[in-house]
Parts: C-alpha cells; structure tokens; sequence
C-alpha cells in the first residue's frame, strides 16, 4: 500500500504508488553497505548493489549534513552498473557518523545505512571538541551511570536442563542445532537419542489422557505485543483438566481474551495469549493435561517488544541551554527513535541521541535550545510512546523576542517604540520591571511566557503568557502534562490574550495596526498577580457609593458583581479552592439572561485562555441560567448605564476568529465624536477599523476579528469614559460530517477491537478530555480504554470490547481559543449470559421433569430468540438436546427421561449472535414409581421331611399399603439360585412349601407384590433341614475351668454323648451368681464350639456356671459344676522359665551394653528383686518388670559390674523363688612379648614369646601362632589354642624365609599381632646346571587393508539423517578417508566421520538433494588400499 514504509534485514522500502505496474518493481539492495572501523588518516569506501525495474537512482547522505565537498566525498559509480560507492578520503574523527544510501525509482524509494567509525590515535584522541563543553559531558555522564546502576537488566535466569529437553522435545528438527547451540548440548547424536526415548516415555504418560496432539504452532509474539501459541488436543475425556506450567510452576489463566494469560478453546483447536508483555515472561511454557506435559515451547526475552519502564520528565532549561532527555526501556531496542512535535528528529549538530551500552537508557540532549525548539518531544520504539515537554524560559535580562508576525507589522512601516518609552508606558499604569513589577500584573515572571503553538514557537503566530509567582510555575502546555497545560491555568485564572499579551511582555511596537504588538487591558491574570497598570488607574478612579473603582465592577441581572468574581479567583490561585456557591454564585462570570432573552454577563467572565470570576474558562460547565451561544458581536455583560454621558456603556464583547465584531455605546447627549482607545492607544480609521456614528449611538466596527484585535478597549466622551473588554474566540473545529456520524450509534461485537477517530482543525495546541456516562476516561491502563491525541484527531480505542464498554460517550476538545464537545453512542453486542438460576429440576411424577429458569440479565444486546435445553444422563460425557422453548418460555418439560436414573440439565439463550454460556443444574435422581418394601425374613413354624411350613409379618414404607400377594422362593443352603415355590402370589402371610428332598437343608425369602410390580425381596430365612422333628440332646461331658481372671471365667466341655439322644447344634453357657436363684446366659444365640468364655463378670464375684447342650429337637440336660467359682485370677506359685539356652556365666567386653532378660511365671505379679553379690544393684543399673519377663539393663559396662547376680521372686503369700548367674567383664587382651626364633633340631624352627601381661592376672587365654614364607605374601594359622609360650615348626624348606606371629585371645577377642623382628631362613645348597633359553621368533602379521563389511547403497526422502558404515581390517590399521563424487569430505560441515576398531561411519544428518552421488570409502595403509562403493539417492517429498 502507497506510503507505508516496510523495514526488512536492514532496508527500509516506501512504496509510492498504489500499485505496481507488471513488470517493474521497487527498488531494493542486493549489497548493502557495510558498518566499518577504520584508523584516521585512511580512505573508506562504502559500496552498495541496487536492484529495480526501472533503474533506480542513487544517492547518498549522512546525518550531520550533506556531502557537496568534492575534494572529500566521492561518488563512484559506472554508467549502467548496479553498483554504487561512496569514497571518503582523509578520515578524521569528525567523520564518524551513519551514511545512508537511497535508491528511488518512480514506485518506490529504498533506504539502508551504515555506520562509520573513525579511530583517532595520537594527542587527537584526548583533544577537546569546541562544540562540545567537557563540563556538561562529564556531569552528564555521571547522571548516565548512576541512572544506569538503577536500572540495570536483571540476569538472565538459566533454564533447567530438564525444561531444555522438555523444549527440545515439543521442538521442531530445524531448530535442534540453534537450541543446542543455545544451551551447550555438544553430543547431537546422543541428543537424537535421548529425546526419542523421552518422546517414547511421554507418549506412554499421554496415552491415558490424549488421543493425538497436532497442529503444534510455538511461541510467537505480534506487532501488537501479545505473544500466543496453539495446538490441537485431541482429549480422551472433555472433562480432564489443562494446566498451564512457566518455567515448572503452574500459573492460572482465563478463558477470557481480556486477562493477562488467557486461553480460548474452539473444539478441540486451544489457542494460549500472554498479554501485557514484560521480561520476566519470558521462559518455558509447558501444556499439561492432568500430569502429563504435552507441549513445550520458549517465549525468549528478545522477542518481547521493549516497554517504557522510566517515562520522560518534562525538562527546563533558559535560552540557548542545554536539555537532557532520558527514557529507561524494559530491553534493547535498536529501532527507537526520536521525535519532536510527532517529526523524526535527524541526530547530529543540535540534537545528539545516545544508547547506554546495556542498550536500556536511551538519551536526548538539545544543545543551545531556543524558543522554536520548545514543545513535545517523544520516544517511540514501535509499539510505546513516551513523550514530554521541553519548556525553554528566556533569561533574566531579556524579554521575548520579536516573533515573525512583529517583524512584518514593523515591515509595514508601523514605528517601534524604544525600550524607554515602554517602560514610560508601564510606568504610568503600575510598578517599573525593574522593582519587580511585571506587565499586566505585579511580580508576573517573564521567564514563565512560553510559546505554545508548532510554527514559529507560538500559538497560530501569537504568543501567551501565563500568570507569574507561584501560579505559573506549571504553566508548560502540552498534551498529557497533568497540572501543566491549559486547564489548570484555567483553573488558576491566567490570563491569555494572543498579540496584546506579546506587546506587553516584550514592550514596544505599534499598537495602531492590527497583528502589531498591543498593551493589555485589565484583566483576571493582572489582578491575580497584584495591582498591574490597571490597578494603578483604578485607584485614581472616582469611586462608587461601595467603595469600588469606577469601571471595576459591573452588577448583572442575578446580583453577583465582577469584584466578588476576582476575589474568589483569587482565593483559587491561593489553594484554599473555591468556596461552596461559587459556581451558583458567579457561574461562568456571573452571566444571566437580559430581559429581552439574549445572553448577558460579567466582566469577569470567563474568556479565551482566561478564566471567568469563579475560576473557569470558556469551556468549564456552565449553570442552565448562564449558556449561551457565541456569535458574531455577542455580549458577554450588559451593558449598565454608568452615572454621567452614558446612558449605556459599553459591554464586553466576545466574537470568533475572522468574524465581524462591533463594540457601542449610547452617550446621553451629544458630546461630538470622541474617541476610541485601545489598551490605552488610540484607534483610527487607519488602523482597518470602520469608526461610526449615528445620533448619540458610537460604534467601532472590526471586520474579521483577529488575534490582535482582543484586549481593552474604551470611549471617551468629554471627561468621562466607558470600557470593555473584545475577546476573539479561536475554538477546534470538528467537521460536520463528522458530527453526523458520530449521532449514528456504533455497534461492535464483544471481543473485536474498536478505534474511534475524531478529527478536528485548530490552530492551536488542543487537549482532549473523554467522558463516559459522565465519568472520566482513564486511557493509561492496559486494558480498558486507551485515548491518544495526535495531530488534527483524537483518538478512543478499545483493544477488546465488552459489554460494560457500551455507553455515552463525548471528547471535550479544550483549546486557549476555546473547546468544542462531540458525542457519540456505543452499543457492544455479544452473546447472552447463561439464564438466571438456579435452574429448579422437578420430578412430576410419570410426566416427566419439569425445569423452571429466570430470563439472562444480559441478552448480550439483542433479543432473545428462544432457549436450547439439554440432557446429559450421569457418568456420561455427551449432552442430548431435549427441545427449544420459545423466548417467551421460562419453563420445559421432558418427558423422555428414565425412572431410576440420573440426570443433568442444563438451558443455554440464543439470540442472533448464538448461544451463550449455559445454566447448568446438579444431577437429579429421577425416581421410580413407589413399590413395596421387603417383607421381615420368614419365621420357620414347622420342619418335617415332607414339608416346611412358613411365616411372614408384611412390608412398609412407601408403596406397600396395596399388596395384592407374595412370592415364596426357596434355595439350598450354599447355593445363589433361588428357585420360585409358586408362580402366582400368595395372598396370605403364610405358606407351606413341600417340594422339598430330604434331608437337605434350605433357606427361603419373601418377595412382595404391588399394583406397580414386584418389590425387592426380603432377607433370607435361618436355614432348616427338610427332616423330622429331632430328639433334644444329652448332657455336655467333663466341664470344667480352665482360666479365671478378675472379669472372666473359661470354661471347656465335651459334647453330649449321641446314643440316646441326637446331636447337639450348639450350646448354651450360663450362669447363676452366688446371691442368686436365677440362671441366665452370658451370651447371646449359642456357642457352635466346645469351649467359650464368659466376660463382663464382676470382680471376686462367686458363680455357679451350667452348659446346656441344644439343637432342634430343643434343649438337652444341663451340666452343672459341683463348686462355686470366683472371678479372679488363679494363683500360680513363682517360678523361673530357665531352659537350656539360660546361660550361667555371662562374658561382656567393656563398653558394651549389658542386657540379660529373665523370664519367670507367677500369678499375680510377684515382687522382684535384684541383687549384685548379695548388694541391691547401683545407679547404674536399670531393671524393668513386665508381666512373665523381668530385665537388667547397664548401659556401659565396666569392670566393677563383674559378679554374682541373684533374682528373686516373692509372691504375696511369701513364695519365693531364686536365679543366679555370674556376670564378668573383661578387656580385650593385651598382646604378647617379643618373639624369639632358634633352631634346636636341625630342619626346625622353634619360636618363644614373652606371655602376655594378662595372664599374669589370671585371665583364661591362649595363643595362635600363624606364620608366612614370603614378604608380602598372606598369614596362615600354623598352631591354634596353645597355652605355652613355645612352639616348633616343622618341614623348613632351605632357602625359605618364615615370618611368624603370635596373637592372644579369650572369649571377648583378640588382641594385637606381636610379630618377630627377623624373618628364619636357613641357608640353600644348589649345584649349578647350564639352562639354554629358547629363541622367540615374532610372526609377520602384516595384511593389506580389505574390507569385512562393505557400504550399501540408501534411499532416503530429503530431512532424514544418513549413516554409511563399513568395517575394514589390516596391519598397521588403515587409515579411512571419505569422497563423494571423487571429492573429498574432509573438513565438510553438514557431514562427519568416526572409526571404532575398525568400525568406519559417514553421519550427514539431513540430507538434501544436493547430497545425492557416488560415496566411496577408500582405506590405506603402507602394504596399501582398499576401496568401497556406494549410491545415495535423495528423493523430493514435494514431487
């Protein structure tokens, strides 16, 4: 598209033309100049190719001006040739700077720089530049440092080596060398293996979860700065869950496109946005479902567009000083550059740009800086802006300097008045500049006047000035500067009123001509600062009955009087803020409607760039009483009759730029023609005004109002005079059809982005203020609305609209010449929010389920169409559509459901943009019509072999009170088939079953019969053996206690003996307490064993006890024990538990812990004592009981714990039983003496050692002789056990050297070797025999190299990695060299060999087409070669 310039690998390519013929093309570089270093003195040359249809022309320039010197710029350049070059001859360091080549042709133009970097050496190196003051630098450079110690880059985190396999694996095989590169993986071969094993393992933990994942797309980031990636994953269950991990920790996202991590689901399509860039999100992001990772990819810091971290600060400085600007950026951005007033700013001469070296802090400086060089200033780096304000104040002893406009009134020929006489004019009106007055106003700051607009440092060619002191401190205005622009002057009553305020300031010039300086009238700036020139004259004024100057106050229709209106400015200006009123008060200077319905106001009301008596300018709101409509001449005060020649004076006037305005006063008698002043200077017809007169009427009529014209005007008539002031309005303008569109509403769907352009014209600097429903819009957050406000436009967007964005909204355009407000109307439509819950689900009883739902509190914009519902049947995933209720519908009924299953619902809205999010409801149970309950286990009345008779009591609960019967089902005890005993119901509860077998046993249930079916059946009854009736058994056998105990009783029997009687099913125990004649059972149903236990008995209680044996004959005769039994443990005398394991003596090395048990057997726990030698035990010992064990425990053991240790038992009725052991300690023993050797016997050695010192004392010990023939060589016992001090070794060998060693033990070990000092050796007798040496001839083992394996041919698709192997054999090895078509592959990149024993291999690891030929192994070695061949053919996929 023509103009929009496209920057790509360093060219900047602008196309000028829509479209581009056939056949031609734009411009282009295919050699671009190259950045270069070189030494002083030398010549550079930068040459460039240029490419384009037709041939585009060359030429070149640099940044610090043109290149016209012949002598030292040279373009080179052939006739017909591509190639073009610029030589520099003599390089100095004034050279260094960045050239830039343009190639143009009649489409397009092509731009591509270099840089030249000059090296100085010599004394030129610390040489000093004029142009550059040392001082300034280097204090600059000391604030550079220290902002960049600030804002240094944090490190850059280091990825764990399992997320760089994680990344590798999700990785795409072109970047496995650029990601190994990255991260210093060096082995690529055991990479390829690693990760195909990572990739088997992940598959197997995804298999659970995932059917496939495809359409893999990594990491990338927009223009716009959000980064986002995508994948489809094909789920095994839609319901698992999907995690998002950053560098191995699990982050939350939303499913809203607003958040800052967010992720969107269309099917099985997931599209992840990370918004809001900044560093730290750079990293790994993983896609887990449930715990396995799926996806891996790598937001890289380098990617992420840079963000402004430290803004610009509005910078000050005086005329022809420097200015520093500095903004820190998040990262390093190269393509930054620098703007003043939204124009590229060219570096070099005046405006020097500089980038710290860590590429954050970018930097500014505007050398000798005038007032054209005051206005915005910004950093753009593509996707941020930061701006601010350079504000330059003239000096302390010069005012403003004369604009373009006060040169050509002076061209003209208007005269100038010297500086003398303007300070004379001063003079006369108020203090002298010189005893800190200021025009206009006492102590009004001229540094404070600041040229506002874009051409000519001023505002449409006028200049303004703010209030001095405190209040114009912040007077800078600029786009975005809260406190500083003109609003808050507004606020603070600054007074602005374009050519006359310039006259003023600067003093001088010709006040008769229009656009010629003016003097300034009265005003609220003036009377804020302290009595200017016109308070001055007011205070020689006659005065009013009140008090007040003739003149300085005007009382309109509502009350409220012009010097009420300033005191309350300047309560404003003082910070104590307007009082409460005010605004009723004053409104916008106290305006109120004439009588005759047109508007009138005060003198102080508020005017262009000069706020009104309550401290509001033009464009402040005003009271319903107070607005009006600008016009041509309209009056902004009415007219009050002063007291003398004036029936009406005149009246403050406003009036737009370039309409007519017209100023009049009605004398009350005729007094002649009089005559009209402006800010104290005379008017003429001369002056392009048009002076009238009729009857006692005085006119002054200005044809186009201009700039110049606004200020104080006043007629004299006689010795009187009347005043008022001309404001000339200079508004933005909007376009109607603008206007127009902005009444149509806009409607936008939720999600898409929105921009709302509004353009306007003005001449002056416009600040844009949006509203929404009345409330402000903050345009600096991220997410909501962003305004901005550019040349002629002001701008509203919104990056993703919503619902709550819909609304009112209006932009105030507020200028020093007024404001304008445009209105529009947005409508944000998006799909209905789920209806309103809960969603009630109501089982009707055979008619299905009845669902009720509220209508959606958001239908998203558009009306509802009607409601989709939904089934899902529980431990399903599927949702069935079940119907459509109309819109008007909030109910639906489904019939199609199944008693006695589970179910969930859920209602979705539909209206023209589709479904919304759904109301879903819990899962319901819906129930089955009510049946009966089971009916109680049947109760056996009778048992013979022949028939079994049965009953029931009947079921309840819901469903039971109808029984129309039951059904009998039998089965055999073991079996789980119940058979039917009759196959229609049994209408009583009762039931006699004789299709029986006999002798076998049988179980029956009861199932019972409703209108609405069978219900479920009723527990089984106890099982019965279709026999007769049996006998009662016998009496139980041998009963008799085995245990008693304090609560329980023992007892054992034996059955009852089945002669005369049957056989006993059980047995009953019970018992009858001493104090007693009762028998009751102590447990409950009957004991199937012959043997049980009776519990919960009281304690010492006495007991007769009884066993009854029974079965289903009845019950038996009972056994009775013949004495009372007690319940309380039996006594058992005390004694030990000593078996052959006990051991009497007990050996313990010292330091050990000694630990003996000692196990006993007593009832009841006797007293136990311990005793060492007769003596209770010491401290040191610690004995414990338990029942049937008692313990000694030493935790160290010493030598005095050796003795006698006796245990002693004693029962209560003083029984007594005894153990005793012997303990002894003992040390490991020491080692014997020194050993001596002698041979008493010829062929012998016999040795002899001191005895070790412990068995001097005593000590049970013997010794162990071991004995070795060599140095070095291993021991080997020779004697064990011997308790001398001597032995003999037999069967010496001559020439043998023996060591020996002698070692003591006991039972606790043994103690250190004590070795002899000399080996024995006993000398050997040899004759001498001649031994020849066989000879030892090496084979030839030398071969020829010849090949065991040879190459094979491949065929392999194009990407595939392609390994050649073969395995060669010879002597001296082979050396393998590789070709390929006759050439060598030595030192080839793409390909590298390896040898292993004898093993060769060729690895290409992709493969290309360029890659197919004839491979050929040749092997060499010095008897010489051997050669093996092999084709490789690389196929296409694309063909």
């Amino acid at each position: 598209m023509a103009g929009k310039p496209v920057r790509k690998h360093g060219v900047t390519t602008r196309q000028l033309v829509d479209e581009v013929p056939e056949g031609c093309s734009l411009p282009d570089f295919e050699q671009k100049p190259v950045t270069m270093a070189l030494a002083e003195g030398r010549t550079a040359v930068l040459r460039a190719v240029v490419c384009g249809e037709p041939s585009p022309q060359v030429r070149w320039q640099s940044s610090k001006g043109d290149l016209s010197n012949s002598s030292k710029y040279q373009l080179l350049s052939a006739p017909g040739s591509r190639e073009h070059a610029l030589q520099i001859s003599k390089l100095t360091g004034e050279d260094t700077d960045k050239y830039c080549c343009i190639a143009e042709n009649p489409y397009g133009e092509a731009v591509c720089s270099a840089r030249l970097t000059v090296i100085e050496v010599g004394f030129r190196k610390k040489r000093k530049r004029a142009t550059e003051p040392q001082e300034d630098l280097s204090k600059e450079l000391m604030d550079l440092r220290r902002m960049l110690r600030k804002s240094a880059p944090p490190p850059k985190k280091k990825m764990d080596p399992e997320q760089v396999w994680q990344l590798l694996m999700s990785a795409d095989r072109k970047d496995y060398e650029r990601l190994c590169i990255q991260y210093g993986i060096a082995d690529f071969r055991g990479m390829l293996r690693k990760l195909e094993k990572m990739r088997r393992e992940r598959a197997d933990r995804m298999a659970q979860y995932v059917h496939t994942v495809s359409n893999t797309k990594h990491m990338k980031v927009t223009k716009e700065g959000v980064a986002f990636f995508e994948l489809d994953l094909d789920l095994k269950d839609p319901e698992s869950n999907v995690y998002l991990y950053k560098d191995g920790e699990m982050i939350p996202y939303s499913s809203e496109s607003h958040g800052k991590r967010s992720a969107r689901r269309l099917g099985k399509h997931y599209h992840f946005q990370i918004q809001d860039l900044w560093p730290e999100d750079a990293g790994l992001y993983q896609v887990k479902v449930e715990d396995a990772e799926v996806f891996s990819t790598e937001l890289e810091a380098s990617a992420i567009p840079p963000r402004v971290v430290v803004p610009l600060s509005e910078a000050r400085c005086e005329e022809r000083g420097d200015a520093v600007f500095e903004c820190v950026l998040s990262s390093p951005c190269p393509l930054a550059a620098w703007h003043f007033k939204h124009q590229p700013l060219q570096p070099g001469g005046k405006y020097e740009a500089s980038v710290s070296p860590d590429g954050l802090t970018h930097r500014l400086a505007v050398r000798g800086a005038r007032l054209s060089d005051m206005g915005p200033y910004s950093l753009d780096t593509g996707l941020h802006v930061s701006s601010a304000w350079l504000v330059v104040e003239p000096g302390q002893d010069q005012g403003l300097p004369t604009t373009g406009a006060d040169l050509q009134v002076q061209g003209q020929g208007a005269p100038a008045p010297d500086a003398q006489d303007s300070r004379g004019a001063s003079g006369e009106r108020g203090a002298p500049r010189e005893q800190g007055g200021a025009p206009g106003g006492a102590g009004l700051d001229p540094g404070r006047q600041l040229p506002a607009g874009l051409d000519g440092g001023g505002l449409g060619g006028h200049s303004y000035s703010s209030m001095g002191g405190e209040g114009a401190a912040g007077a800078a205005w600029g786009p975005g500067q809260a406190g500083k622009g003109f609003p808050e002057a507004d606020r603070f009553g600054a007074t602005v009123s374009g050519d006359s305020q310039r006259h003023r300031e600067g003093g001088g010039g010709d006040t008769s001509l229009p656009g010629g300086p003016q003097s300034q009238g009265e005003g609220a700036g003036g009377r804020r600062g302290g009595r200017g020139a016109r308070g001055a004259e007011d205070d020689q004024a006659p005065k009013e009955e009140d008090g007040a100057p003739r003149g300085s106050r005007s009382r309109t229709r509502s009350g409220a009087t012009v010097g009420g209106a300033e005191r309350r400015a300047l309560e404003e200006a003082g910070g104590r803020g307007p009082r409460p009123g005010a605004e009723d008060d004053a409104g916008s200077g106290g305006e109120a409607p004439r009588q005759d319905g047109s508007p009138a106001g005060g003198r102080g009301a508020g005017t262009e760039g000069r706020p009104g008596a309550g401290g509001r300018g033009q464009d402040a709101p005003r009271s319903p009483r107070g607005r009006h409509k600008l016009g041509t001449g309209c009056f902004c005060e009415e007219a009050r009759a002063p007291q003398g020649h004036f029936s009406r004076g005149l009246a403050d006037t406003e009036a737009r730029l370039g309409e007519a305005a017209t100023l009049s006063c009605t004398l009350s008698r005729d007094l002649g023609p009089g005559a009209w002043f402006k800010d104290g200077v005379q008017l003429s017809a001369q002056d392009g005004l048009v002076l009238e007169q009729e009857g006692l009427v005085r006119r002054l009529l200005i044809a186009h109002a201009q700039g110049a014209h606004a200020g104080r005007y006043s007629f004299v008539a006689g010795d009187q005079k009347s005043e008022a002031t001309l404001t000339v309005r200079d508004p933005p303008v909007i376009a109607a059809d603008v206007m127009a569109r902005l009444k149509e509403p806009l409607v936008v769907k939720a999600g898409k982005p929105l921009s709302v352009k509004v353009a306007f014209e003005s001449r002056l600097p416009v600040q844009a203020a949006w509203t929404k429903d009345g409330a402000a819009v903050d345009g600096t957050g991220g997410r909501g609305a962003q305004v901005a406000l550019g040349d002629g436009f002001a701008r509203l967007c919104l990056p993703s609209a919503s619902r709550r964005d819909g609304g009112q909204y209006s932009v105030t355009l507020r200028s020093q010449g007024g404001s304008v407000c445009a209105g529009l109307t947005l409508h944000v439509i998006d799909k209905p929010q789920p209806p309103q819950g809960p969603l009630e689900v109501q089982d009707c009883r055979g008619a299905g389920v009845c669902l009720r739902w509220g209508p959606p509190r958001d239908d998203g914009g558009r009306a509802v169409e009607r409601y989709v519902v939904e089934r899902r049947q529980a431990g399903r995933s599927t949702w069935l559509k079940v119907g459509e209720p109309p819109a008007d519908a909030t109910s639906f009924t489904d019939a199609q459901v199944e008693q006695g299953r589970k179910y969930a619902f859920r209602v979705r809205a539909v209206t023209s943009e589709g479904p919304g999010e759904a109301l879903e409801s819990e899962e319901v149970l819906v129930a089955p019509e009510a049946r009966p309950g089971p009916p109680s286990a049947p109760a056996i009345l009778s048992a013979s072999s022949q028939s079994i008779t049965l009953s029931w009591t009947a079921p309840r609960g819901p469903g039971s009170a109808h029984i129309l019967g039951y059904l009998v089902d039998k089965r055999k005890k073991g079996s789980n088939t119940w058979a039917a005993v009759t196959e229609q119901p049994v209408p009583e509860r009762r039931c006699t079953v004789t299709d029986l077998r006999h002798d076998c046993q049988y179980e029956f249930r009861v199932t019972a019969v409703a209108p609405s079916g069978p219900g479920q059946p009723g527990p089984p009854s106890d099982p019965v053996f279709a026999r007769d009736p049996m006998r009662p058994p016998g009496p139980v056998r041998d009963l008799q206690v085995t245990d008693t105990s304090h609560t329980s009783i023992s007892l054992r029997w034996a059955a009852p003996d089945a002669q005369d009687a049957d056989e006993a099913q059980g047995y009953v125990v019970e018992l009858c307490p001493s104090d007693s004649l009762e028998w009751a059972p102590c447990h409950a149903g009957t004991v199937a064993g012959t043997a049980h236990t009776a519990k919960g008995l009281r304690p010492r209680a006495a007991y007769f006890v009884r066993v009854v044996a029974v079965n289903e004959g009845g019950r038996g005769e009972p056994a009775v024990l013949d004495v009372v039994v007690h319940a309380m443990p039996a006594q058992v005398s005390p004694r030990f538990l000593v078996d052959a394991s006990t051991k009497d003596v007990l050996v313990v090395r010292v330091g050990d812990t000694i630990r003996v048990p000692v196990r006993f057997e007593a009832a009841p726990l006797p007293e136990v004592t311990w005793l060492k030698d007769g003596l209770p035990l010491s401290k040191r010992s610690v004995t414990s009981t338990e029942d049937g064990l008692t313990r000694l425990l030493v935790p160290a053991a010493g030598l005095s714990d050796s003795g006698l240790y006796r245990v002693v038992l004693r029962g209560p009725q003083g029984q007594e039983a005894t153990h005793t052991f012997t303990l002894r300690v003992a040390a490991r023993p020491q080692a014997p003496g020194p050993i001596h050797l002698q041979e008493n016997v010829p062929g012998t050695v016999t040795a002899a050692w001191e005895p070790s010192p412990d068995e001097a004392r005593g000590v049970p010990l013997h010794y162990t002789v071991l004995m070795r023939s060599a140095a070095h060589g291993p021991w080997r016992e020779v004697a064990d056990r011997v308790h001398t001090t001597r032995f003999t070794f037999l069967g010496v060998v001559p020439g043998h050297e023996y060591h020996f060693r002698v070692v003591a033990k006991t039972e606790l070990g043994a103690s250190e070797p004590s070795d002899s000092t000399q080996p024995w050796c006993l000398p050997r007798r040899r004759d001498k025999v001649p031994a020849k040496a066989p000879r030892h001839r090496e084979p030839d083992r030398g071969q020829k190299p010849w090949f065991l394996v040879g190459l094979r041919s491949h065929l392999l698709p194009a990407g595939c990695e392609c390994c050649m192997s073969c395995a060669v054999r010879g002597c001296p090895p082979p050396r393998v060299t590789w070709f390929r078509n006759g050439e060598s592959l030595e030192g080839r990149r793409g390909a590298y060999s390896t040898d292993t024993l004898g093993v060769c291999s060729l690895v290409i690891p992709g493969v290309g087409p360029e890659d197919s030929g004839l491979y050929k192994a040749v092997a060499e070695n010095a008897l010489g070669q051997a050669i093996s061949t092999a084709t490789l053919l690389v196929t296409d996929p694309s063909s």
